[in-house]
């Protein structure tokens, strides 16, 4: 069994007196926030919950009127802040963490903070002022969820209009990463944002290049309105702010269909991906491409892969020198733009090459395992170089074009 975990947002539609209401909540709430963040700063970044709540909650209540729940979620909410910050080597600044958003609403099966009423279009909600029962409206996408356990939820506004953000959660079957019987192979870039390869040679590339003309765009006209500096300038850098994001998310989420669909054609499927952990920090590019790649949301898109791939297991392997090494003898060959050579004799696109090796790779520490922990394996037992010849059954010969199934855009 996985976990599954969907958000869907809901549209209130709240009264003139409740909309008062949650205002004044959020903006309680926020207040909450920075003064329990100025307790964990003088605590010296404080990142223990329970020091935090054995420190704050009695004085928090007594200065804010909130309910207890919120209060604590807000002292979850700071201390998961600052261990953020620890993580990103950040822990040791001077400044103090500033909130400013969201409510956070804790959910479950009792409700305690919110309760969702979907026969009647509403949702009970705590706030200042007790619960209120708001009405909401949603679209059949959202509420496919509802028979779902809604665990939290985070209410906010914007332009005016107030939204309940909720996370539903549930559970379904998953094959075992055991029973794999296909693995499929992708290699991620920015030239193709994705290539998979399958285990019968059948390959899918997806082209990148329209998508980094658009981020190039927003950065000229980012740059263009910055540097003019007026009032206009500025109300139109605001009216654009999240547009690129917002792309980059829709980008992610249909390459990342596109790929689960592929993965879907073969029998017990298993994606594997590149382990990009710290690639900002470790990668090296010329100063010309280094404002493409650090703007590339690698990890959403692996995020989203994972997250529609949520009935078979996603892998994940070392990237090191899969562009570099050829797939057929394993020896460190020439790459030309999209074009790989090796002194084998083996000639492939560069992008293909590198989806195989990440594919083997992981064929190749399976059976490791298999082997160092003397368990029975269900394909056949094969090791080193010649899982490769077992995995990949059909070949392209050096010189063929891409295969039909291929698709560029």
């Amino acid at each position: 069994m996985v976990e599954l975990t969907r958000t869907a947002c809901l549209k209130l539609n709240p009264t003139p007196e409740q909309a008062a209401y949650l205002e004044e909540t959020m903006q309680t709430y926020c207040n909450v926030l920075n003064y329990i963040s100025g307790i964990a700063h003088e605590l010296g970044n404080c990142s223990n919950y329970v020091r935090l709540h054995q420190t704050t909650y009695k004085d928090v209540r007594a200065r804010f009127a909130m309910p207890s729940q919120i209060v604590i979620s807000a002292e979850r909410q700071v201390a998961s802040s600052y261990a953020s910050m620890r993580s990103n080597r950040n822990g040791g600044g001077s400044a103090i963490f500033g909130f400013k958003g969201g409510v956070m609403l804790q959910g479950g099966k009792r409700g305690r903070d919110f309760r969702l009423v979907p026969r009647k279009s509403l949702v009970s909600l705590s706030t200042t002022r007790g619960r209120q029962k708001v009405a909401f409206i949603c679209g059949e996408q959202q509420a496919r969820y509802f028979g779902w356990i809604a665990a939290s939820a985070t209410l906010c506004r914007r332009r005016g209009i107030f939204y309940l953000h909720v996370v539903f959660k549930s559970e379904a079957e998953q094959t075992p990463i055991e029973q794999a019987q296909s693995v499929i192979g992708v290699d991620l870039g920015m030239n193709y944002l994705a290539t998979a390869v399958g285990p019968d040679g059948r390959t899918i590339f997806i082209g990148g290049g329209q998508v980094k003309q658009r981020k190039r765009h927003y950065r000229r006209v980012r740059k263009s309105l910055q540097q003019k500096g007026t009032k206009g300038a500025k109300r139109a850098l605001k009216r654009l702010s999240g547009k690129e994001a917002r792309f980059q998310h829709d980008v992610n989420h249909v390459v990342s269909k596109r790929i689960v669909s592929f993965a879907s054609q073969y029998p017990s499927p298993v994606i594997v991906l590149e382990d990009l952990t710290g690639i900002r920090r470790s990668a090296k590019h010329r100063k010309a491409q280094r404002a493409d790649f650090h703007s590339w949301a690698f990890y959403q898109l692996q995020e989203c892969i994972t997250y529609k791939a949520f009935r078979f297991p996603v892998a994940k392997e070392d990237p090191r020198n899969t562009s570099k090494s050829c797939s057929r003898c394993g020896a460190i060959g020439k790459r030309d733009k999209h074009n790989f050579t090796c002194a084998c004799g083996y000639r492939d696109h560069a992008d293909r090459n590198a989806a195989k090796n990440i594919a083997l790779r992981f064929v190749v520490r399976r059976q490791v395992e298999l082997d160092d922990d003397g368990l029975q394996s269900t394909s056949p037992e094969v090791s080193g170089v010649d899982a490769k010849a077992e995995f990949f059954r059909i070949e392209a010969e050096p010189g063929d074009k891409l295969m039909a199934s291929a698709v560029s855009s």
